[in-house]
């Protein structure tokens, strides 16, 4: 909780995000004081974001390693853990939801329902490989 800003509430466990109403992303920027969110990536997604997309999107402000991710961010898959990261700067985000814990893992995620677009991407404009 202290990477969000002063006064910002977490979501408790289990309130969908789905369901909360959109926010823009300047403001969601302004309670992480700025940060980049992060969109965990496993090999065979890489290259699929770099030029944004409309998909609703799960990010997180916390970096983890490839097997902290899978934990804390409840992913599927352990067998086969994020390998790399692409940085979205929420801000050009035009709707943004939460942020909320994640379900059964812990973390802290927010949901873009309409995804991102390619400015949003942050240079480097790929992913980068996490270990």
């Amino acid at each position: 909780m202290e990477m969000l800003g002063v006064g910002e509430v977490v979501l408790a466990e289990g309130r969908p995000l789905e369901h909360l109403p959109g926010k823009p992303g300047e403001k969601a920027s302004k309670e992480i004081g700025g940060r980049c969110v992060l969109r965990y990536l496993r090999r065979h997604q890489v290259g699929l974001y770099s030029g944004g997309t409309t998909d609703p999107q799960w990010v997180t402000v916390t970096p983890y390693t490839p097997k902290e991710a899978v934990r804390w961010l409840a992913l599927p898959n352990a067998l086969d853990p994020p390998g790399f990261v692409l940085f979205i700067d929420i801000a050009s985000v035009p709707v943004v939801k939460g942020p909320g814990r994640v379900r059964l893992g812990g973390g802290i995620e927010y949901l873009l329902p309409g995804g991102f677009p390619a400015e949003a991407v942050v240079h480097p404009k790929w992913e980068v490989e996490i270990q």
